[in-house]
């Protein structure tokens, strides 16, 4: 008993300098409960056997810790837990730590700050890059729901030139460190490199311009060096994205903020070709996307509505597509170019079902809304999306209408994987309405619940073309 105090008080000695070498540690976090349902988010492709039908119950959880060991030294740690309610799969009962990283200021000098270990970071309006944007949907805890999982982190060093009124970020991420034995022949990592530059101009416009290069090389996806004449590029090449891009923010006039962004994406595209082999037959396509984005809040100025604090808000996103993404033929002698436009670390909500079903490629987003507080502590949002394809060969195609030759892949967030959907005539996919209210009942507490309906456009044939809707009601405690 002696020895086991003994080691006890030395272990306590032991421990001091470390304690006393924290300035200050601050516990947060938050607990939110969901009531989920949702009616045929396959859009009735599947049978009735196997038709898309949710009712559950889950929870989300995260507890994070901030500790300052010096004015300049600080370190987060925060560990999230979602769980289906009475879920058997044990794999949904993990506890993962979704942040951890040190942030070390005035490095080397003061202008600079570096962040290095797990991390949550976002650019702009997420329309390119926010680290929640790479969740593995398949492999979160919330598999039910992959598109709520609210993981965020990505592995990463960040350094942060603050200039003020320039702040320069330069990032690298590992992405999927893929094979770490040592004994592969090649590289096969997929990393991210990338610089985010910051301007306010400082005006009375509260004007912002900001510029980026971000660059992805995916060396776990290359071609199959068979050299054979149906791989003519055989060899070890790697998928590569690299994406410029510039948005810019102002205030026009008071109350109107209006925001517009636009990029494009080159680098190299692996694209499986031919009859299926073994070892599959991959091309190399050159990238030529590109993506742009308005959107633009208002908040209305008139005496008789400022007690409802009425603000509008709208938006348009265009993303390239490729009409035959797997063909590679020159025609004409004229190189053809990979066009569809790769998500990337998109992370913005373009509507709900829409959002969780389609990805953001070969498509059209529109939206209007209107957010209202017609009561103390409550918010009432109504929204319209509307989704159109970006590129459609048949579209407008009098001589084959109906022919069903064009698809599009829809990916229910239940972690099932993608459903293929015929397609024809029209660029019209969907009409989307939500209606959400936010109830906050104290600083700390808030309930809410939103009903959102999708209803399928012309370009759907009609085997594939059921309405889908969702209810959500869920209670929310920060601390």
């Amino acid at each position: 008993m002696r020895k086991l105090l003994l080691a006890l008080l030395v272990v306590a000695f032991m421990a001091l300098p470390a304690a006393a070498s924290v300035q200050n540690i601050k516990i947060s976090g938050d607990i939110e409960s969901t009531w989920l349902i949702r009616h045929q988010f396959d859009l009735g492709e599947n049978t009735a056997a196997s038709e898309f039908e949710q009712s559950i119950f889950f929870t989300q959880t995260r507890l994070r810790v901030d500790a300052d060991l010096t004015d300049n030294v600080s370190a987060t740690v925060a560990l999230l837990n979602e769980r289906v309610w009475d879920d058997s799969d044990d794999a949904y009962d993990e506890i993962d730590i979704d942040l951890a990283y040190v942030t070390l200021r005035e490095m080397l000098y003061s202008p600079l700050t570096v962040v290095i270990g797990r991390q949550a970071f976002a650019f702009g309006n997420s329309f390119i890059m926010d680290s929640a944007g790479d969740r593995n949907l398949t492999n979160t805890q919330l598999g039910e729901a992959t598109d709520l999982s609210k993981e965020q982190g990505l592995d990463a060093v960040r350094l942060t030139l603050d200039y003020n009124p320039l702040t320069v970020d330069v990032i690298y991420a590992k992405i999927d460190g893929q094979t770490t034995t040592g004994r592969m022949p090649q590289d096969d990592d997929v990393d991210l490199y990338g610089m985010n530059a910051n301007y306010q101009l400082g005006d009375d416009m509260n004007t912002i311009i900001e510029a980026y290069f971000w660059a992805k090389l995916d060396q776990s996806t290359k071609t199959s060096a068979t050299g054979t004449t149906a791989d003519p590029t055989s060899g070890f090449k790697a998928d590569t994205i690299y994406l410029p891009g510039v948005r810019a923010s102002a205030n026009i006039l008071d109350g109107l903020n209006l925001q517009g962004e636009l990029a494009f994406q080159t680098g190299t595209k692996v694209v499986a070709v031919g009859e299926s082999t073994t070892p599959t037959i991959h091309n190399i396509m050159k990238r030529r996307a590109w993506a742009t984005q308005v959107l633009s809040t208002y908040s209305l100025p008139f005496d008789k509505t400022a007690e409802y604090k009425p603000v509008l808000h709208g938006s348009y996103s265009y993303y390239s597509g490729d009409i035959n993404p797997t063909e590679t033929d020159t025609a004409g002698g004229k190189e053809r170019y990979y066009t569809a436009w790769d998500q990337f670390f998109n992370d913005q909500g373009d509507g709900t079902i829409g959002n969780s079903l389609l990805a953001k490629s070969n498509l059209q987003v529109g939206n209007l809304g209107l957010t209202v507080v017609p009561m103390e502590d409550v918010t009432v949002s109504l929204d319209w999306y509307g989704y159109w394809l970006a590129s459609n060969e048949y579209a407008d195609d009098e001589a084959s209408p109906d022919d069903g030759a064009d698809q599009i892949s829809i990916t229910p967030p239940d972690g099932g994987g993608a459903i293929a959907l015929e397609i024809d005539g029209d660029r019209g996919l969907a009409t989307e309405l939500g209606l959400g209210v936010l109830y906050d009942y104290t600083e700390d507490v808030q309930f809410g619940a939103s009903y959102n309906y999708l209803w399928c456009g012309s370009a759907l044939t009609e085997e594939n073309n059921k309405p889908a809707s969702q209810f959500m009601v869920s209670s929310k405690v920060t601390f």
